[in-house]
């Protein structure tokens, strides 16, 4: 039984895999370690939103959970602040 509680998944409250937390976190968004949205990132707007229509699309680009899943696949949004908000962006 302890087993299958180590197992249940990622800590952040939506469910997201540490994969996609790491993505997040590469784009300067997410705190890995405390498994939430970073506060200066917070103060926007729909970010929650944003966020899972970047989850969508990271999901359907990588194919997470299916055999052909490759973590380098997904191709980063060039937009920035137009679709997802990033601090970045090109």
């Amino acid at each position: 039984m302890l087993f299958a509680t180590a197992l249940a998944g990622p800590g952040n409250r939506y469910g997201w895999p540490s994969s996609y937390e790491r993505f997040l976190e590469r784009q300067g968004v997410w705190d890995y370690n405390k498994h939430e949205v970073r506060s200066d990132y917070r103060r926007r707007g729909n970010y929650e939103r944003d966020l899972r229509d970047l989850f969508d699309d990271w999901k359907r680009q990588t194919q997470w959970g299916g055999k052909g899943y490759r973590s380098n696949r997904f191709q980063q949004p060039t937009g920035g602040f137009s679709r997802y908000g990033f601090p970045g962006g090109k």
